[in-house]
């Protein structure tokens, strides 16, 4: 990612999370009234206690799996994704696997300066319920997993968080980051009711592998997804393939907002 351009940031949008995002989220109950407080902050992609513990708790509650610590650095904490741009050494780059050893955990504001892998920490009262994964491109803020206390879960913080972040990018947008368009909600698979909440988003597009064409996700094609009953998502295209079941049961939509 090396010719990625250092962003003008206005700095009167990077005082602090609530004035960020009051715009969008106003709350006229008073603040001394309110019986919970919710809060967020952003950091670097980077493994934590804290972090590390509330995955291990997700993927426990939800999978029935235990997950050790490596396990989650290497999905969702090392990544290659960075800013050629930003100071902050990256000595161990050629070394794949220990990228995180070199990055410092710190709260770097509402609106980060640099392209790269990012966590958006959720809090109630001061406690940690939710983590949020993303990547920021020029273009792009693509969202890659949500994983959460599963004691929270009436709150639905899939969707919760998808809409936080997508009220997040309108903001990144108008503090210096014009070219930013596009939210990514990463894989669709159809069947699987933990990612049921993506197909309620609207306006999304749905990227059709056989065309290789961006369509608007409508109820009729959410339909044909469900049930497999299409060669291609896009009306009046010719199929250059057709799927077989194997790849029809298992083959994973990419969305965008």
């Amino acid at each position: 990612t090396g010719n990625e351009q250092k962003f003008s940031i206005n700095a009167s949008l990077n005082r602090n999370y609530e004035e960020f995002f009051d715009e969008f989220c106003p709350n006229k109950t008073p603040k001394e009234k309110r019986r919970h407080h919710y809060s967020v902050s952003v950091h670097p992609a980077i493994c934590t206690d804290e972090s590390y513990n509330l995955y291990r708790l997700f993927n426990k509650a939800v999978f029935d799996k235990d997950s050790t610590r490596g396990d989650f650095e290497s999905f969702l904490c090392n990544s290659s994704l960075y800013d050629p741009q930003d100071p902050e050494p990256h000595k161990s780059y050629s070394n794949q696997l220990r990228l995180d050893g070199d990055r410092e955990f710190k709260d770097i504001g509402p609106v980060p300066e640099f392209n790269g892998g990012y966590h958006m920490y959720h809090r109630i009262d001061g406690k940690l319920f939710a983590i949020t994964a993303f990547e920021l491109i020029p273009s792009y803020l693509l969202s890659c997993y949500c994983f959460y206390d599963p004691s929270y879960r009436l709150l639905s913080p899939g969707a919760f968080t998808c809409i936080r972040e997508i009220e997040y990018m309108r903001k990144l947008r108008s503090a210096g980051r014009p070219a930013l368009r596009y939210y990514g909600m990463e894989d669709l698979v159809p069947g699987n009711h933990k990612m049921e909440y993506k197909q309620h988003m609207r306006p999304t597009e749905i990227f059709c592998p056989i065309a290789s064409q961006w369509v608007l996700l409508t109820d009729e094609i959410v339909q044909k997804i469900i049930t497999k009953a299409y060669t291609t998502l896009v009306h009046g295209a010719e199929a250059v393939q057709k799927l077989s079941k194997e790849i029809a049961e298992d083959y994973v939509f990419r969305v965008k907002i």
